[in-house]
C-alpha cells in the first residue's frame, strides 16, 4: 500500500495545485514534494535489508490481456525513489526565484513528472511500466 502512496500522492498533489493561484502554489508544490521525501523516508524505515522485492501491490486491471497494476520495491528501486523524492525538492526550491505565468500549472507538471518516475521505478508489469515511461 505504500507503493501506492508512493505513486499517487504526487499526483493528487499536482491535481490540487491547479486549482490554487498566488504565491501559495510555490509552498504547496515544495510541502507536497517533503510529504513525498517523508513517505518515503517512513518506507526505507519498514524495508527489510534482503533481496525481495517488498511492498508488492497486484491488482487486475486488463483481464482479458492479462495486464495487471502489480507494483513493488526491492533495493534499487528503493534508492531510485529516494533519489526522486530527494531531487524534486531541490528542484522545486531553484526555482523560487523565477516567477512564471502559469506557476499552478508549472509546479503540477513537476509533481506529475515525480509520479512518472517513481511509477517507473516501481512497476513490475511491463506495460505499466511502458505507461509510465511515456507519461
Amino acid at each position: 500500500m505504500i507503493t501506492l502512496l508512493l505513486i499517487f500522492f504526487p499526483l493528487v498533489a499536482a491535481l490540487l495545485l491547479l486549482f490554487v493561484k498566488g504565491q501559495q502554489v510555490k509552498t504547496i508544490a515544495l510541502g507536497a514534494a517533503v510529504i513525498e521525501f517523508a513517505i518515503a523516508i517512513f518506507a526505507l524505515s519498514q524495508f527489510h535489508q534482503d533481496a525481495t522485492i517488498q511492498f508488492v501491490w497486484n491488482s487486475s486491471w486488463i483481464s482479458s490481456m492479462g495486464i495487471n497494476i502489480h507494483v513493488g520495491i526491492d533495493g534499487i528501486s528503493m534508492l531510485h525513489v529516494h533519489l526522486t523524492t530527494f531531487l524534486v525538492p531541490i528542484i522545486i526550491l531553484t526555482s523560487f526565484r523565477t516567477e512564471y505565468k502559469n506557476a499552478s500549472v508549472f509546479y503540477a507538471l513537476i509533481l506529475a513528472m515525480q509520479m512518472a518516475l517513481i511509477g517507473v521505478f516501481v512497476s513490475l508489469d511491463g506495460f505499466l511500466f511502458y505507461v509510465f515511461w511515456e507519461l
